[in-house]
């Protein structure tokens, strides 16, 4: 996983023509704020992060970095289903640790 939501923040705000002044505007944060993120200095909160994922229409995967291939899409799954998901998850786990005591 990349994690640098100081470069995406950036990125984002570049792409809308925006300064740090105006972005913090929005955001209700000062532009030194902002300007601490891009550089990395400080992480956005959970909630600027989702005022900042929502304002640029994205989704706070995409702001912390994470891509698709590491998350698995459950959405329709039955209960039943999700518990054998679970279940093979717990497996799987348990299978790798045991082959790393070896």
């Amino acid at each position: 996983m990349n994690f640098n939501i100081g470069e995406k923040i950036k990125e984002l705000r570049a792409s809308k023509k925006l300064t740090q002044a105006k972005l913090a505007k929005r955001l209700h944060v000062s532009a030194s704020t902002i300007s601490s993120y891009e550089v990395g200095d400080r992480q956005p909160s959970y909630d600027i992060i989702v005022r900042i994922s929502r304002f640029f229409n994205v989704t706070t995967d995409y702001l912390l970095g994470v891509s698709a291939q590491d998350m698995v899409d459950v959405s329709g799954l039955s209960s039943s289903q999700l518990n054998i998901v679970r279940e093979l998850v717990i497996e799987f786990k348990n299978k790798n640790a045991g082959e790393q005591k070896e």
